[in-house]
């Protein structure tokens, strides 16, 4: 692994019997499989509980229409 200079973890070489499934720009590593199913969580510090709220009341209002 790697620290970029903005703090971020980087793989450099994905573990053996492990494949890549998402790319960005400076991680070829992105999002790694570990096997044949498998689930994942992502987080978002910026979401506090307004901009979550007003998400939710923005999706439901949509799908109310």
């Amino acid at each position: 692994m790697n620290e970029s200079s903005e703090k971020s973890v980087v793989v450099l070489k994905s573990p053996a019997h492990t494949w890549s499934i998402a790319t960005a720009i400076d991680d070829p590593h992105h999002d790694l499989n570990f096997a044949r199913l498998s689930w994942g969580l992502q987080f978002h510090p910026e979401f506090d509980r307004a901009v979550t709220s007003k998400e939710r009341q923005d999706f439901f209002s949509v799908r109310a229409s």
